[in-house]
């Protein structure tokens, strides 16, 4: 049996695992940081915004980009370690709709820190409640002639989802019985 290829994928398959460990290691390093504050704002309302950077060319003021926010500019000062602590107060746009937003600078070149933040609706102005014209005047009809008995029939699940443990058991040992007999099959052929 001729071996070479299966350490070939072996060490491709190990190559791949470092360099992707590798990869995501770099990226959990990053140091561009950006907080919005306080996280659920109404339009008009005021908020600030705090991060980091650790990019040694980092430069400030330093603009920032929403589609909710007023542009504004960042400023702060870089600490002994090399890292930029910067902050700056900007205001919800008036006519910007509820959801979630995101605010960003950019720490450096293709590197940019972003924020969170919801947008929640206004709430309106209390309605006063509607006075009946007369206190008299009551109902000569019923709403609908034929009244609904029992519950609504929407299709909903009385009971819990079925349990597919069993049967992902089978699966799997049907894949290793297959990869059993490539493996016995190659090792036959291979003689």
């Amino acid at each position: 049996m001729n071996v070479r290829p299966v350490f070939a994928c072996a060490a491709a398959g190990i190559a791949l695992l470092t360099f992707g460990a590798t990869n995501a290691a770099a990226d959990d390093l990053s140091t561009e940081t950006l907080e919005v504050s306080p996280g659920e704002v109404r339009p008009g309302d005021t908020v600030t915004l705090s991060g980091t950077c650790g990019y040694a060319d980092f430069t400030v003021p330093a603009p920032t980009e929403s589609g909710a926010l007023v542009p504004t500019t960042l400023t702060g000062e870089k600490d002994t370690a090399g890292v930029w602590h910067i902050t700056g107060t900007t205001t919800v746009k008036e006519n910007v709709k509820p959801g979630k937003w995101s605010v960003l600078f950019e720490c450096a070149p293709g590197d940019v820190g972003v924020g969170e933040f919801t947008v929640v609706a206004e709430t309106p102005a209390p309605q006063p409640a509607p006075q009946p014209t007369s206190p008299t005047q009551q109902p000569t009809e019923e709403q609908v002639a034929v009244k609904p008995q029992g519950a609504a029939e929407t299709g909903a699940l009385e009971e819990e989802p079925a349990d597919n443990t069993a049967l992902l058991g089978v699966g799997a040992a049907a894949l290793l019985a297959a990869g059993g007999v490539g493996v016995w099959t190659y090792r036959k052929r291979a003689r």
